[in-house]
């Protein structure tokens, strides 16, 4: 896929959310992408919601941020307000999606499986547990499993609650689903061959994905675990949560599935994934003949589908 050299393209990356290193590491793989392609991009470092203002309206964005004020909406708001076309879901879809209670409210209502959970808004919010152990403790908002904790018992419920606290000022309790999880990612409306995570331990937490020292995390695509049929209903699945949701463009929707029984339960929706070689999205689109540069061009070209309408 060959580039547009008049199109103007800006990929932004950083932000101030506590998953801003990996923010940068996605956001300078996708500005070398495109730069091979030969397209006319530059790469900007967003600290402030305010930066903005330095963003020509005849550019086109690629938001390359996770967590904070470019995956809640905010940044895609700033972006609408000023008329600047831009890659990935709008900014009232991106707030649903950003906050998990939301998330899964939007999608019991539409009957699609998620965790059984309470939303706690203060530390010491008094509650009656509604599920046996174990459970997982994860602030309400947020990514990449910053302040996530599974509770195996009582004892350990005040430093999970705490923790996730330290992170957001709303967390989510959520039963313990006992299955494998995987991911769908989403491209123009289309579900994705599911990529498997294979991790060391009980649950993939931000040591099974970014540290390692637990041991490695293995992703597969396509599954080894799930039959045609099983592959099939899950990106049935997905896209469905994908349409509730109103994702656009390309994101994931994490699901974990009971193998033996093949009952499924949407764990979120991701709307501004990871975006380097093997992030999981690349890793799906590489399994469908897409290389890594064509599918950065082909975010640029869902914006500029919309900036000939703005």
């Amino acid at each position: 896929m060959a580039s547009d050299v008049e199109t103007k393209i800006v990929v932004l990356y950083g932000g101030n959310s506590s998953e801003r290193e990996i923010s940068l590491t996605s956001g300078k793989a996708v500005f070398e992408a495109l730069k091979s392609t030969g397209a006319n991009v530059r790469l900007q470092d967003i600290k402030a919601l305010q930066e903005v203002e330095s963003i020509a309206t005849d550019e086109i964005v690629l938001p390359i941020l996770h967590g904070g004020f470019g995956e809640n909406g905010e940044l895609q708001k700033a972006l609408e307000d000023r008329g600047i076309a831009y890659a990935g879901s709008n900014s009232e879809a991106c707030a649903i999606m950003m906050n998990k209670p939301q998330t899964n409210a939007r999608l019991a209502a539409q009957k699609l499986p998620v965790p059984t959970g309470i939303t706690l808004t203060s530390p010491d919010q008094p509650f009656e547990p509604i599920f046996p152990f174990p459970w997982i403790v994860k602030p309400a908002n947020g990514g990449s499993t910053v302040g996530l904790t599974l509770v195996e018992e009582a004892l350990q419920l005040k430093p999970a609650i705490q923790e996730a606290f330290s992170v957001d000022n709303e967390v989510l309790i959520e039963r313990f689903f006992e299955g494998k999880e995987f991911s769908v990612s989403i491209l123009n409306d289309e579900a994705l061959l599911p990529v498997e995570i294979q991790y060391p331990d009980k649950l993939y937490d931000y040591d099974a994905k970014y540290t390692h020292q637990g041991g490695e995390t293995h992703y597969h695509c396509p599954p080894i675990s799930l039959s045609d049929d099983q592959i099939k209903s899950m990106q049935t699945l997905a896209k469905l949560a994908a349409s509730v949701l109103q994702l656009r463009d390309f994101g994931r929707v994490d699901i974990l599935c009971d193998t033996e029984t093949s009952i499924m339960c949407v764990l979120e929706a991701n709307n501004l994934p990871g975006m380097t070689s093997d992030s999981l999205l690349p890793k799906a689109a590489k399994q469908t003949g897409i290389s890594f540069p064509d599918l950065c061009l082909q975010l640029v070209e869902m914006a500029q589908s919309r900036q000939e309408v703005l």
